[in-house]
């Protein structure tokens, strides 16, 4: 239920590739979250809960980042970077994710902007971490 309350959250931030209505020039602006998670993963849960919902109620990041959430354990493919159809599981193995919940902020090519975030512990560090990927990776995009 929480993951799907999440999801409901992250629509106004969520691009797919396959939505012809999102413009490939606004998404080149903008870096993009790569959130990967499992249903089962009680981390992703907590991450969910203490620090992505707070931040994506909050509005600060809403111009700034676009938060794409992969599920691994869902077989439902998705459309890639280039255009083929890959399951979670592939993009995971193609971004080589082993461990979730991982962050990833790329571009609209899917070039890693920045570090990664991998795993999630219960520290205040970690918002701060987050907001400072984001931040780096809008001025990574900025100065490619």
């Amino acid at each position: 239920m929480k993951t799907l309350m999440l999801f409901a959250l992250l629509t106004w931030m969520l691009v797919s590739p396959n939505d012809p209505l999102l413009a490939r020039e606004v998404v080149a602006k903008i870096p993009i979250m790569l959130y990967f998670s499992r249903t089962d993963c009680h981390f992703c849960r907590n991450l969910e809960e203490e620090i992505l919902n707070p931040l994506i109620h909050s509005g600060t990041y809403r111009d700034k980042i676009i938060i794409r959430q992969i599920v691994l354990d869902s077989s439902q493919p998705t459309k890639t970077f280039d255009d083929e159809l890959q399951t979670p599981e592939e993009l995971a193995k193609t971004f080589d994710v082993q461990v979730t919940p991982t962050l990833l902020f790329v571009d609209n090519n899917g070039r890693e902007l920045v570090t990664r975030i991998v795993g999630y512990q219960k520290t205040g560090y970690y918002s701060h971490h987050l907001e400072e990927s984001i931040n780096k990776a809008g001025e990574e995009l900025r100065n490619h």
